[in-house]
């Protein structure tokens, strides 16, 4: 009897416990959606809402392929209403409850910035450039005075302002733009995404952040459904369209459309295993076109960090030189950035890349590693009509998997002047990080030379007392 007891005095209060956190869960539905109602008055895109909440590691293109929909409202029900995945210590329901306190707390942040001014600031960025093709001075950043209420706020967490960037050509005009930049007061760690709203600023000085990510499981399974959607398109505009002659190519083109459309969404994966099959849609090599230019990014694994083992352990000193030494699994990542030729390209704009910003994903500790910078490793390449940039640099992770994603800022300009100057971002497409996954170079030897020479200075300085590694660290340009 007493047996009896104790079981039903648990089964009660385990009952408790449940429609208790069931009841904080409709509270928190409810006031995601209302905050999401009151926000979207003020944002009326549903881009930049995503934008604002997520920043660049899920954009409204993965919802839609995962069938998460393309309404706040819809969005905000699919988070609530999708399956917990069973032994997904991240997916439990205490945890996905953090995940929307996160969401909410993102969402009245944003509400309480002057959104109007910022989309102002975003605009008038692209209008001043439009026109201004004379320069007169050599390559440099210049920071552009302004009289009044103007492109200067100073705010609670940023410094807006405007920049004035000379571009030297070898035998061409220079050339100069206006572009928009915005400086956080606290330089280790990005500002509130409304910021940022795309196009998005040019990144002048290096920032970096590394924060715990609540909403881990939902990105990762509609970057998948986006990847899907993307080779499944690739693969769609690769197929031959039918000849003038056949009978029925309304019908050909009418069957292509509906393939293009449809969800590519799957059912919740029910195991942790099934939902490590689904993020292998993810490849590690990807193509992104914007506009008239493309990016591919590839990923290769190296080796892992040898100063840190995954049985290390310790007291004492020893004990805090481990903490320090989180970063263990290291992954090269190659980027081709290519100017299209005329056929891509008629108006035959040339770009200068300006800066980029990007996310790691570690999907094994939850964290985000962010990351903005100007140029790409180090270059601000110029490209000419037809013509391509390839760099080389590494991430580290402390998980065995990760997924890496971006955006590059350039600017494009007609060098005869006969088309406005602008500016535009373009993405860099999703590209999975796996340990078990090694994808080869453009084909290039020294590549692999270049990956084995870094392993095998790592090994060599095994021994020493520190390392300056730390997770999201381009270890590569370290000198």
């Amino acid at each position: 009897m007493a047996a009896l007891r104790s079981i039903s005095v648990v089964v009660s209060v385990s009952a408790r416990s449940t429609a208790l956190l069931m009841s904080v869960v409709r509270s928190t539905y409810r006031h995601v959606l209302r905050q999401c109602a009151k926000t979207s008055k003020r944002i009326p895109e549903v881009d930049d809402l995503c934008f604002c909440i997520f920043g660049i590691a899920l954009r409204l293109d993965d919802l839609k392929a995962a069938g998460y929909g393309d309404t706040p409202k819809a969005i905000a029900r699919s988070f609530f209403d999708r399956p917990s995945i069973p032994g997904v210590p991240r997916d439990t329901p205490a945890a996905r409850l953090q995940a929307a306190f996160s969401v909410l707390r993102q969402l009245r942040a944003t509400d309480k910035l002057d959104i109007e001014a910022i989309q102002i600031e975003r605009t008038k960025t692209i209008a001043e450039i439009q026109g201004k093709a004379k320069a007169d001075s050599e390559n440099q950043v210049v920071e552009k005075e302004e009289d009044g209420e103007s492109a200067d706020a100073i705010r609670d967490e940023v410094h807006m302002t405007t920049v004035t960037i000379y571009l030297d050509v070898p035998g061409k005009k220079i050339r100069k733009f206006e572009r928009r930049v915005v400086l956080p007061n606290e330089f280790d760690k990005f500002p509130n995404y409304a910021y940022l709203m795309p196009p998005e600023p040019f990144y002048p000085s290096h920032v970096k952040q590394e924060i715990p990510y609540p909403l881990m499981i939902d990105t990762v399974l509609c970057i998948a459904a986006g990847s899907r959607r993307r080779v499944r398109d690739l693969k769609l505009a690769q197929t031959p369209l039918p000849s003038k002659r056949s009978r029925a190519p309304r019908k050909a083109a009418t069957q292509r459309q509906a393939a293009s459309s449809t969800s590519f969404a799957r059912p919740t994966p029910s195991s942790e295993s099934e939902l490590e099959r689904s993020v292998g849609d993810i490849t590690t090599r990807a193509i992104a076109q914007a506009e008239f230019m493309e990016v591919e990014l590839r990923t290769q694994y190296v080796c892992c960090n040898p100063y840190v083992s995954s049985e290390a352990g310790g007291s004492g000193d020893d004990k805090g030189a481990v903490d320090r030494l989180k970063a263990r699994h290291l992954f090269m990542y190659y980027m081709s950035i290519r100017n299209r030729g005329p056929v891509y390209n008629p108006k035959l704009w040339h770009v200068q890349v300006a800066s980029y910003h990007f996310v790691v994903l570690d999907e094994e500790t939850g964290q985000l590693i962010e990351r903005a910078t100007s140029g790409v490793v180090g270059n601000y390449p110029f490209l000419a009509p037809g013509e391509s940039h390839v760099c080389a640099a590494g991430t580290s992770l402390q998980g065995r998997r990760g997924i890496m994603r971006g955006t590059i800022q350039v600017h494009a300009y007609h060098m005869e002047g006969k088309e406005v100057s602008r500016v535009f971002d373009i993405p860099i497409p999703p590209t999975r990080l796996s340990t078990e996954a090694v994808a080869s170079p453009f084909g290039a030897d020294d590549r692999n030379d270049r990956a084995k020479e870094a392993k095998r200075e790592l090994v060599e300085r095994k021994n020493e007392e520190a390392s300056d590694f730390h997770i999201g660290d381009d270890w590569m340009n370290k000198k």
